[in-house]
């Protein structure tokens, strides 16, 4: 299956965004304000004193180092502090630098699944080179700007729309559409959450654990510890993998769920469905090995009705084959004592 962008070309593909927007920052000339839509406040932390170029130099570096959300706040602090309305002393080639920040912010906010703010700041990023296109209609690269603007704003709207399409195809059971809508919009938001648990969630339906295991990965390096993430992992093990060791993963992962996020009832449920089918194996096994085995098939035979939908029934079946044998095994010897 396409599963877009792989984890290791994600530092190439963000730093090669960085020197393919050059043009961005010679298009929008001296005398004109920076967009000033950003998504973070610029952090006081990260040098008030440093130049709008080695702001710029530090949101590349954190690039290629694929430190998204680090790159996201340099490059806040480059469109605002570099702005002329907002920075008195911003000098023209600072307005410049803070341009081209604007561009590969908008860019990196596509790939990021940020699609407003993407949107929004190629937007603004449009309306300043449309001024310059105007103040200099004979210079080129202004049009090749507002070209590459229009591209983002494009993609942009074409990526929400099949995450909307891929989240009503789910809601409809139509998994297998949901599945390969969600992986068509992750080739351009390869950084988007949400449509790496809508292809999860879409993936356990269709049996594809190892998808799900990889998005839910994925998943979790942009949200460590999300809830909804590790009860899609756990639902995966439970019905894609389907092995008491499974079983058991999933009650693991959904103990991991219940310290990290002891307010969520999902994964509280979840793993109380889990324990109590481990309590009956657990059980089963104890009067096995204490020779009780009419106890062991009683909770073997328990552990078969609460399991619904018989996800474990191979397991289970066995168990019960081998202890009603030597049930039989006992009472035959006894007979013959």
């Amino acid at each position: 299956m396409r599963s877009g962008l792989t984890t290791g070309s994600w530092a190439a593909t963000l730093l090669t965004l960085a020197l393919l927007f050059p043009l961005a920052g010679v298009a929008h000339g001296v005398g004109n304000p920076a967009p000033t839509s950003y998504r973070h406040a610029p952090s006081p932390t990260r040098g008030d004193n440093a130049t709008c170029e080695a702001r710029y130099a530090r949101a590349v570096s954190e690039l290629r180092r694929g430190m998204v959300t680090g790159c996201l706040h340099s490059l806040d602090d480059a469109v605002v502090r570099c702005d002329p309305s907002s920075a008195p002393r911003a000098s023209a080639s600072d307005a410049a630098i803070g341009a081209r920040a604007s561009f590969l912010r908008a860019r990196v906010l596509l790939l990021d699944g940020d699609w407003a703010a993407a949107e929004e700041a190629a937007t603004a990023a449009r309306e300043w080179s449309a001024r310059r296109a105007l103040s200099d209609p004979d210079a080129t690269h202004h049009h090749r700007a507002l070209d590459a603007a229009d591209a983002i704003i494009a993609e942009t709207k074409r990526v929400r729309r099949l995450h909307d399409a891929a989240v009503a195809a789910a809601r409809e059971f139509r998994h297998e559409r949901a599945f390969w809508t969600a992986g068509e919009a992750l080739r351009t938001s390869w950084r988007s959450y949400d449509l790496l648990v809508v292809r999860a969630k879409a993936g356990v339906e269709l049996d594809l654990y190892a998808s799900v295991r990889q998005d839910v990965a994925r998943a979790l390096k942009i949200r460590p510890k999300s809830p909804d993430a590790l009860r899609t992992l756990a639902e995966a093990l439970r019905r894609c993998v389907r092995t008491t060791r499974a079983l058991k993963a999933s009650a693991g992962v959904l103990r991991d769920c219940v310290r990290a996020n002891p307010d969520d009832g999902g994964c509280r449920r979840q793993l109380r469905r889990d324990q109590s089918l481990l309590t009956l194996l657990d059980d089963a096994a104890t009067a096995e090995r204490e020779g009780d085995y009419a106890a062991a098939v009683d909770a073997l035979v328990e552990f078969g009705r609460k399991d619904g939908r018989g996800l474990f029934k191979a397991g289970a079946d066995a168990a019960l084959c081998r202890v009603s044998s030597l049930a039989a095994r006992t009472k035959r010897a006894a007979r013959a004592a």
